[in-house]
């Protein structure tokens, strides 16, 4: 398996953890891609994609948590060579406090999920409804 970790210019201690946590699963290729400057999610996806060397990928985000079924599940659906691609169609907003930004979020994450499924179901089948975030 490898991942790959783009850092776009974070003042986090993303990479030491990275590089820390490999030392400790020498099994896994790891990748950690440090951009100088900030340049946005779009810019870091684009460029983690440019050393990913397997058919099969997950992207995700520092603020995604994996269950840790998530991969394995995955993988059953992309075993089936007329399933192309998954998409996560719900994210679990974690929030210890009642604030207005968690409240908006939570709304704007379930009426777009719902519209997700829909335009799917319209569209497309749906392949694979799980949270992963």
């Amino acid at each position: 398996m490898q991942i790959v970790i783009v850092d776009s210019a974070s003042k986090d201690a993303t990479v030491s953890l990275a590089r820390q946590w490999q030392s400790t699963h020498p099994e896994l290729e790891l990748t950690v891609i440090v951009q100088s400057e900030r340049k946005g999610m779009v810019n870091a996806l684009v460029e983690g994609l440019r050393h990913v060397k397997y058919e099969i990928f997950l992207k995700t985000d520092v603020d995604c948590m994996l269950y840790p079924d998530s991969i394995r599940t995955a993988l059953k659906y992309l075993a089936d060579e007329t399933v192309a691609a998954l998409l996560v169609l719900h994210h679990h907003i974690i929030s210890n406090k009642n604030t207005t930004a968690a409240t908006v979020e939570k709304t704007y994450q379930t009426s777009t999920n719902t519209l997700r499924i829909g335009e799917s179901k319209d569209i497309w089948t749906v392949l694979y409804e799980v949270s992963l975030c």
